[in-house]
C-alpha cells in the first residue's frame, strides 16, 4: 500500500515571505516598544567593544558611565562590557568611575561581577575587585531567583568556570 505524499510542495516564489527571525535580542534596533530599547550610546558602545567611542563619549561626560540600565534587558554600560569580555571598555568604564555594584534591567538584576563570573572573564573579574566589587553583592534587593540573576558564586559555577569558582570561595563567597 503506497502512502500518500500529501500536498505538492510550493515552490519559493509561491511560498509566503516571512522577514529573518533573529531569536538573539539586539538593543540596537528601534521599534515602538521604548521600553525594550532604551540603552544610551555609551551602553551600546561598550556592548560592541568600541573603545574608542567609549573613550570619546566619557571625555564629554563621565557621568554617563553611571547611566542606568533600562528596560527589560537592560545593561548598565560596565555590565554590558563585562558580559562580552572587552577588557579595555571595562578599564576605561572603571577609570571614570563606573558603579561596579550597579543592578540590571528589570529582568537582568545582575552586578557587574556577577556578569563577569557568568562568562568566566577572569582578568576582568581581578579587575572589578580590584574597583570594589562586593562578592557577596545581592541583586538589586531583591532574593536571587530564575528571573532576578545569580549570586558571583553561583554564576561561575553555572557557567562551569571553576577557576573563577575557586576565586570567589577564596574571598568568602557564599
Amino acid at each position: 500500500m503506497e502512502q500518500d505524499p500529501g500536498p505538492e510542495p510550493k515552490s519559493p516564489s509561491q511560498a509566503p515571505q516571512l522577514p529573518h527571525l533573529d531569536a538573539a535580542w539586539d538593543p540596537s534596533l528601534q521599534d515602538e516598544d521604548t521600553d525594550e530599547f532604551c540603552w544610551t550610546e555609551l551602553q551600546l558602545a561598550s556592548r560592541n567593544g568600541d573603545l574608542a567611542l567609549v573613550q570619546a563619549l566619557l571625555a564629554q561626560d563621565t557621568s554617563l558611565a553611571n547611566a542606568p540600565a533600562t528596560g527589560y534587558y537592560g545593561q548598565t554600560a560596565l555590565q554590558a562590557a563585562c558580559m562580552q569580555g572587552h577588557e579595555e571598555v571595562v578599564a576605561a568604564l572603571l577609570a571614570a568611575g563606573a558603579d561596579v555594584d550597579a543592578p540590571g534591567g528589570n529582568n537582568m538584576q545582575r552586578n557587574a561581577l556577577q556578569f563577569a563570573c557568568t562568562t568566566g572573564h577572569a582578568r576582568i573579574i581581578e579587575m572589578l575587585l580590584t574597583a570594589g566589587a562586593r562578592v557577596n553583592a545581592g541583586t538589586g534587593g531583591r532574593p536571587v531567583t530564575r528571573y532576578n540573576g545569580r549570586t558571583a558564586l553561583q554564576a561561575a559555577a553555572e557557567g562551569g568556570h571553576e577557576a573563577v569558582v575557586r576565586r570567589l570561595l577564596e574571598l568568602g563567597a557564599t
